[in-house]
């Protein structure tokens, strides 16, 4: 696969609904639905666009091996004192155009009606953090864990569900723990089979949200008496260091931006 440039953001994203969810009703499902997680398409022809090296400069380089160091070092750039420290600790495993392509060739990315240049892929630099927030100097750009595309099926752009939910929380799309993600899969298919909207109020009325103080990834927990799911995994494991960068090229920004600015769910 070759390497391409990075792309550029668009000035002004033209404001267009995102794909609705696949178990809509028939009246609100159309061609740009997005599909089921078989119809998946692989896109090893996409873009994957070289990460930005950053240069590191005295204590803003955190350690996984000298847990002595201050807090202060394992924080991520920016001042995000929220963040759990641990969460500073881990880099991407994805640091290649190489290891990108490799996982872009083998699992399914986009939903079947995408088109390939919606989006572009880029490694991440030694010093990248999942809490990293996008600099000034940057395009858009999200991180996802490549576990929600090779385990759970996960498809890109996301439906008016995952939004829905995301906007809801708050929270971006590295923010959830892949259990939380298990559960919203689930529901999705549940709902499809019975023939109604997957609708993130509906979802979020059996879910419980209690972030802590130091915040790693977030995890929604079932309300009492009304568990609809068992837990995908007891100790969902070996995912925290395989994320990689999703970039928007011009043409893709209407799925993730109402206007110039204004994002429809956090990206960060």
């Amino acid at each position: 696969m070759s390497t391409h440039s990075r792309p550029t953001s668009s000035s002004s994203p033209a404001q267009s609904p995102i794909p609705e969810s696949p178990s809509c009703s028939s009246s609100s499902s159309s061609s740009s639905s997005i599909s089921s997680p078989d119809e998946a398409i692989s896109v090893g022809a996409i873009q994957v666009v070289a990460p930005v090296v950053e240069e590191v400069k005295g204590g803003d380089a955190g350690n996984a091996s000298d847990r002595s160091g201050s807090l202060e070092r394992q924080r991520p750039r920016g001042g995000l004192a929220w963040v759990d420290p641990k969460v500073c600790e881990i880099a991407s495993v994805f640091h290649t155009d190489a290891s990108v392509a490799e996982i872009l060739d083998k699992v399914p990315i986009l939903r079947a009606s995408a088109e390939e240049s919606l989006l572009a892929f880029s490694p991440c630099s030694s010093e990248d953090r999942v809490c990293r927030e996008q600099s000034s100097t940057e395009p858009p750009f999200f991180f996802m864990y490549s576990c929600l595309f090779s385990d759970l099926h996960v498809s890109l752009p996301f439906d008016v569900f995952t939004v829905g939910v995301l906007r809801t929380l708050n929270v971006a799309p590295s923010q959830l723990h892949p259990k939380t993600r298990a559960s919203m899969q689930a529901f999705r298919v549940v709902c499809q089979t019975f023939g109604v909207g997957a609708l993130s109020n509906f979802f979020l009325h059996f879910y419980a949200s209690h972030p802590s103080e130091l915040v790693d990834r977030h995890s929604l927990v079932s309300r009492s008496g009304s568990v609809l799911f068992k837990a995908f995994m007891a100790s969902y494991k070996n995912f925290k260091e395989k994320f990689f960068k999703v970039f928007m090229e011009p043409v893709g920004t209407r799925y993730f931006f109402i206007e110039a600015g204004q994002s429809r769910f956090p990206l960060f």
